[in-house]
């Protein structure tokens, strides 16, 4: 099996249009393969679309990024959270291929916006994701545990991968 994945995503974190290489050993049309592949998936793993690649995988540079944040006291976690991104630096510990090594998180998540739901807060953020380095979203929540002692439950989704003009991977 040929199958190649666009910077494979963290585990616990979802993705919203992920994009995958595959070598087929037969032609199928494109508007056919989606329908196949879907026939043997999960139900909840679908095939959008299928199309001859215009880009590189080595060509993305970001990720767009959903973070939602459950909470009683929304209130509460957003000033928090704004402590935490109006701080001149953000350290925290760093877990790579090459060892461990703190790192200043803060100019990565300078953009970070954040919207209230029902249930928690929504944090929107664009960070960097490419073959020579990615910030993992995550990184924000162990900083906001660390230095303002928040642990809420959270999921992270993946939205869509860009290139370096902030196009979408196609």
């Amino acid at each position: 099996i040929y199958m190649t994945y666009a910077m494979p995503l963290s585990l616990g974190v979802c993705g919203e249009r992920e994009c995958m290489d595959i070598r087929l050993l037969e032609e199928i049309p494109l508007d056919q393969i989606p329908q196949k592949l879907n026939a043997h998936l999960p139900r909840d793993l679908r095939v959008l679309e299928a199309s001859e690649p215009v880009e590189k995988f080595e060509d993305i540079q970001y990720g767009d990024y959903e973070l939602f944040l459950e909470t009683e006291t929304p209130e509460v976690l957003e000033k928090k959270l704004d402590n935490l991104l109006n701080r001149e630096t953000i350290l925290v510990h760093k877990h790579t291929k090459k060892g461990d090594r703190d790192v200043d998180i803060k100019p990565d998540f300078a953009q970070v916006t954040i919207e209230g739901k029902n249930t928690g807060l929504l944090l929107t953020m664009r960070l960097p994701c490419s073959m020579s380095g990615s910030i993992n979203p995550a990184l924000l929540l162990e900083a906001l545990k660390q230095y303002e002692g928040e642990e809420p439950f959270y999921t992270i989704t993946r939205k869509r991968l860009l290139l370096k003009d902030f196009s979408e991977l196609r």
